[in-house]
């Protein structure tokens, strides 16, 4: 158990359920119950494997409009976070996500974007980090140069110290996926620190 301002943890009650099938039905079975999930970075099947991400991350967050917790072998209680921003629609909703809950209130908080974005981007920079201001967060938006997005982000969660990172998930479908990459990938299979992702 662990404990963020205003908000215990250890509270928290759950029901364990064994399920055979696949993991995506069993989610989504309980949808209507759910307000997080939480999974891990690898499944069993990649523990002792290369591959930094598991393969049902982004079936389960492409499916999901629930947000969901990626967390690494080891947790810790966060006392600061960071929002990746890019001004699109996922990551407009992962900043009023924030703003509606009191999980991450409390915390030294950062909004980030990273490159030369047009105008309409950067205004939405700043409405996303009034929407927090106005709920009570204490919150600095940050648009920063950066050749990279993900390199960028990890170099300021690595300056700041931040513990926790909340992205919006996936934003481009799987064809454009396929010739750009996902930065929501990257950063999941880049970082050892939580990912709360927003889809």
């Amino acid at each position: 158990a662990f404990r963020i301002p205003h908000l215990s943890f250890a509270k928290v009650v759950g029901v364990c359920q064994q399920r055979r099938g696949k993991l995506l039905p069993a989610i989504e079975n309980f949808k209507t119950e759910n307000r997080a999930i939480v999974m891990g970075r690898r499944g069993e099947d990649h523990k002792n494997s290369r591959i930094n991400i598991g393969s049902q991350i982004e079936t389960v967050a492409r499916a999901s409009d629930i947000p969901i917790l990626i967390c690494s072998e080891s947790f810790k209680a966060p006392s600061s976070y960071m929002i990746a921003f890019d001004g699109s629609k996922t990551a407009i909703k992962a900043a009023s996500m924030v703003a509606r809950s009191p999980v991450l209130k409390g915390l030294e908080g950062h909004i980030v974007m990273i490159g030369s974005h047009n105008d309409t981007a950067k205004q939405s920079l700043s409405a996303a980090a009034a929407q927090l201001e106005a709920a009570g967060f204490v919150v600095e938006a940050h648009h920063l140069s950066a050749a990279d997005a993900v390199n960028g982000l990890l170099a300021f969660q690595a300056e700041n110290d931040i513990d926790i990172m909340v992205v919006g998930a996936y934003g481009h479908s799987k064809l454009q996926q396929l010739f750009l990459g996902s930065t929501t990938t990257e950063l999941i299979a880049s970082t050892l620190s939580p990912v709360i992702l927003v889809r």
